[in-house]
């Protein structure tokens, strides 16, 4: 029989995974975490599993007892590795839902992604707009989504969650790269005019979300990003003039520049996901108000609060990017490909300055 109090956090080891599981822990619950790496500082009181997965009697141990289920595991973009898209993003997530039948799980949530809208139809995005995925990961957080919401043919309460991008204090990886080139001073480039509004949301707003939505009766979705943001280049010059770097946003030509991305990400020359390529500079955003409303929590942080908390994070190093074990959110990406482009920007930086002041 479940634990009426022990919940189960797939990747709770990761970024936001470990932010989830804090929260739990506040909450008084019994936490249990099944994730591939330990961390490094394990939380008192939870019951970590290192366990992979895609391994069915992994998931069987892991569901023991557990009244909800907290499903976050899942391979990033930043892998490029469609083979582990499906290892982890679908067998995984059949694994922990047949899992979740046989131990007779009560609840299941399910950390979703506005990737399954692909590029959005219209804005702001609306719980049932249609979902086009125009990568793996998208495509794959949408088949997890089916996979999921079959869970409520026996009896189990599911709920999907949908979260714009994450930032919060420890958050890096893509955002490892910006922060590191504003530390600089270095120009940020934008493609056209950036001048329509773009969502995040913060990892403790989102974690908070998620709990509340398992607090909650029958089946649910819910699309969650902050209430407050500007436009891309608004929050991004923001972020510029609190760093105090001297880095600025510039403004390129859009078709020109977007298509030697997609090139040079093709010849996997940018460790960037397509969909990162096809929606930089892009408008994204859903209409989060009526599911905020729904779950009784509203969010606390801006746009602009939670890029300046996640890039003072990176600047005092909170966390040591050389530690072990490390999700690909907690680390900065380094490559000899961005060696070159941070070269680059150093150079336009500089012909922009110069030519600001003739």
């Amino acid at each position: 029989m479940p634990n009426n109090n022990l919940c189960l956090v797939t990747g709770g080891a990761g970024y936001f995974g470990s932010q989830l599981v804090s929260q739990l822990v506040e909450e008084q619950k019994y936490v249990r975490v099944l994730d591939l790496n330990l961390p490094s500082t394990p939380v008192p009181g939870v019951e970590y599993i290192q366990g992979d997965i895609s391994d069915f009697e992994i998931c069987l141990r892991a569901t023991d007892q557990v009244e909800i289920v907290f499903h976050n595991i899942a391979q990033v973009p930043l892998a490029k590795n469609k083979r582990q898209f499906y290892k982890v993003n679908i067998v995984g997530t059949q694994n922990i839902c047949e899992a979740s039948k046989i131990n007779s799980v009560k609840k299941f949530v399910y950390t979703s992604s506005s990737a399954v809208y692909g590029i959005p139809l219209k804005l702001p995005v609306e719980i049932g707009d249609p979902m086009i995925p125009v990568e793996a990961y998208g495509q794959a957080k949408l088949e997890g989504e089916k996979i999921v919401k079959e869970l409520s043919n026996f009896g189990v309460e599911v709920k999907i969650v949908r979260p714009r991008t994450i930032l919060g204090s420890g958050r890096l990886g893509i955002f490892g790269i910006l922060f590191r080139w504003v530390q600089l001073g270095l120009n940020i480039f934008i493609l056209g005019k950036g001048d329509e509004p773009y969502q995040f949301v913060h990892a403790k707003d989102l974690a908070k979300g998620i709990i509340q939505s398992s607090h909650l009766t029958g089946y649910g979705e819910y699309n969650l990003g902050a209430l407050h943001f500007g436009t891309f280049r608004e929050d991004l010059q923001g972020l510029c003039d609190y760093a105090g770097s001297g880095a600025k946003v510039v403004s390129l030509n859009e078709r020109l520049i977007r298509s030697t991305l997609r090139i040079a990400n093709t010849l996997k020359l940018l460790p960037f996901a397509s969909y990162q390529i096809q929606l930089y500079s892009k408008a994204m955003y859903f209409d989060s108000g009526k599911s905020w409303r729904e779950l009784g929590y509203f969010p606390t942080y801006s746009n602009l609060d939670m890029m300046k908390e996640s890039y003072d994070s990176f600047s005092s190093r909170l966390i040591d990017p050389n530690t072990e074990n490390l999700s690909h959110h907690q680390k900065t990406l380094r490559s000899f490909s961005l060696n070159i482009v941070t070269y680059i920007l150093h150079v336009f930086t500089k012909m922009q300055k110069r030519f600001s002041h003739e």
